[in-house]
């Protein structure tokens, strides 16, 4: 710093020179010459995501804001963001619009998932969402381009990607893509229960049932203008999900039928099947051309199968239910999709081709769940082999390496010993095969520019989810209205929240929470029939949990593990507080109680509306609480807020107002 730079420096800061030393050791970044540098970097690292026309503009409003210390970022933001050679600090990071996210339900556009989705985790396990955010993103973005992958993936470049053995690497550092091995379901829905399907007819009276059966009643007119209740048919209620029961589903999702005489066993095996499963006849018919089918006209059933898997081949998905069973049920629906509709060829590889890409990439992550890793290629339809569709052709490949042992379980016929080759070396060199995943750099990565909104969830417990096949971090963040709760406030929602705090902070992941959503002390409780203590004293439940699951122990009791860590990340929290808030002077002073908070920075949320009442001194500052009650903040001609503030920057050094 020359001496120019040190006076102007001083001159900024006047009586604050500890401040003034904790942006020296803390903040400045390595051009930054006086603390106005430091103010034009994080203007203009903020401003690049604006359009070209106005980002000069907005680069300097928020020059302005910052050089009048009306808003200032916290630490690690200021210390990093528009430096390069640091790491990355951007809002959240993630994906365009269009990327396939793995839900309980297929896969959906991430820009499509609500909080009631419940996608995969890393750890094989089904997560809710928490969260989901989105914001304006211009730059660059890495595009993943793979076989592996449902489709190309777009991602920005500090999204971490999975490496196996909990380990995550950012995008832009990111050579190699993760894939599910296993899905580790803690329990099996023994049956489905056929109601659950038929809600609505079971309301309107359509659909009866009894605790074993359930069929259907229709109203018919006849001869005459006659009146007659018909009934069809009574089935089982509940289906088994046995082995078999998947087999005959996993055939109906393929082709549905039987064309080699030499498989006509396989159709008697599925009709006998289906008879226990449904506790009636079903019926098996011959076509002129020699296509053997089944065939049952029940509403139930062909409703059932339409609700649960779909019609035609183009419609057609994986059932719910099979999302939550495990890997040696899942094999079970995967090997009657294969005899139905698959191939193995010359060289061993299995293969299946569909029109039906949402269904080709379900059933992909399916093989991923049992630990088979596929390629898909597109192949266009043959427009001379027949086929009434040219669509696009997605096929998926499973290299002879690997899917030896699947292969044999498989009851289709062939001339030749295609299902009885043996590999000598169990594993392709294209990939590595871990406990928990499988890994590949068999990939290209580029780069492209990028203009748009881009998208990311927030996971419960395992803080991962699946997007187009391939396993990715998500983002931490925390709000009561996003959970759309009826009582914010209640005991279990704030510990609801508190639970995902420490979950956060597990992960070492940073975390901040508005509580201007809890009621101020001394409010009416009707639940317990008392009083509130507070907001201060709930955010002494969050700050004693960041010190305890961060404290590790001096004094361990086994030898060190190898992937032991020297040191757990500090919890690092943001707390904010309305300036509306009835405790907020309370709050503004907390921290300079010696010990009190010390895992939190605090912050002060001003509004326009606040500002401009604060200029008229004669108004009186009244607080409306939901449950009817009124609360003045001040009785004087006008509130020294900022007087309350400036001193407790003095005294802590928390220079943090956010204004709205």
């Amino acid at each position: 710093m020359t001496n120019t730079d040190l006076q102007t420096t001083q001159d900024f800061f006047k009586d604050f020179p500890f401040s003034q030393e904790i942006w020296y050791n803390n903040y400045k970044g390595p051009d930054d010459n006086n603390i106005f540098d430091t103010f034009h970097r994080l203007a203009k690292a903020t401003a690049v995501i604006e359009e070209t026309p106005v980002r000069t503009q907005i680069e300097q409003n928020y020059y302005r804001i910052f050089s009048e210390m009306k808003f200032i970022y916290g630490g690690r933001i200021m210390a990093n963001l528009g430096i390069k050679a640091r790491k990355a600090t951007t809002l959240f990071n993630c994906f365009p619009g269009g990327t396939s996210v793995l839900t309980q339900t297929g896969y959906k556009n991430i820009e499509d998932l609500t909080t009631n989705d419940i996608v995969l985790s890393h750890t094989g396990r089904w997560n809710k969402i928490t969260n989901i955010m989105n914001r304006k993103y211009i730059g660059d973005i890495d595009v993943y381009i793979s076989t592996t992958l449902n489709k190309q993936l777009r991602v920005t470049p500090e999204h971490p990607f999975y490496q196996g053995s909990e380990k995550w690497i950012e995008s832009k550092n990111n050579n190699v893509l993760t894939f599910l091995n296993n899905i580790k379901n803690n329990f099996i829905n023994s049956s489905i229960d056929l109601c659950e399907y038929f809600m609505e007819e079971i309301l309107q009276g359509i659909v009866k049932f009894d605790d074993n059966s359930i069929w259907t009643i229709n109203q018919c007119i006849g001869g005459n203008g006659a009146q007659q209740t018909m009934t069809c048919a009574k089935i089982n209620r509940f289906i088994e999900i046995s082995d078999d029961f998947l087999y005959v589903m996993g055939r109906y999702i393929g082709d549905g039928s039987i064309f080699n005489t030499s498989e006509y066993d396989i159709a008697d095996k599925c009709k006998n099947i289906l008879e226990k499963s449904f506790g009636l006849e079903i019926n098996k018919n011959m076509s002129t051309n020699g296509l053997l089918y089944l065939r049952k006209n029940n509403n139930i059933i062909s409703q059932f199968l339409y609700r649960s898997i779909g019609r035609y081949g183009y419609n057609k998905h994986i059932p719910t239910y099979v999302w939550k069973l495990t890997p040696e049920k899942i094999k079970n629906i995967l090997l009657g999709i294969m005899d139905s509709d698959g191939m193995v060829d010359s060289r061993g590889s299995l293969l299946i081709s569909l029109a039906n890409e949402p269904l080709i990439d379900e059933i992909k992550i399916l093989f991923n769940c049992i630990g088979l890793i596929c390629k898909k290629t597109n192949t266009p339809f043959n427009k001379n082999n027949g086929c009434k569709t040219h669509r696009q052709a997605y096929t998926l490949r499973i290299p002879f390496s690997i899917n030896r042992e699947f292969v044999k379980l498989l009851t289709k016929k062939y001339s030749d010993n295609r299902i009885l080759m043996e590999c000598k070396n169990k594993y392709s060199l294209s990939y590595t095969f871990f406990d928990d995943c499988i890994l590949t750099k068999k990939f290209i990565k580029q780069k492209e520019k990028y203009n748009g909104l881009v998208y990311n969830i927030s996971v419960e417990n395992d803080e991962s989810y699946i997007v187009e096949g391939c396993i990715v971090h998500n983002c931490f963040i925390d709000s009561v209205y996003d959970r759309k709760t009826k009582n914010a406030d209640s005991l279990s929602n704030i510990y609801k929240m508190l639970h995902d705090q420490a979950q956060t902070l597990k992960s070492e992941g940073g975390y901040g929470i508005n509580f201007s959503w809890l009621r101020p002390r001394g409010s009416y409780v009707k639940g317990i029939g008392g009083r509130t203590p507070g907001v201060l004293k709930f955010m002494e439940l969050w700050d004693k949990s960041s010190e305890i699951i961060t404290m590790g122990a001096e004094t361990p009791i086994s030898e060190r593990k190898k992937d032991e860590k020297n040191k757990i990340r500090k919890g690092a929290q943001m707390g904010v507080l309305s300036i509306w808030h009835p405790e907020i002077e309370d709050f503004i002073v907390a921290k300079q109680t010696p010990n009190r908070l010390t895992k939190f920075n605090i912050s002060v949320g001003i509004t326009k509306n606040f500002m401009s009442r604060l200029e008229e001194s004669d108004e009186k500052i009244i607080i409306e609480l939901k449950n009817g009650e009124s609360h003045i903040l001040k009785k004087t001609e006008k509130i020294d807020i900022d007087g309350i503030i400036m001193t407790a920057e003095e005294y802590k050094n928390e220079k943090n107002n956010v204004k709205n």
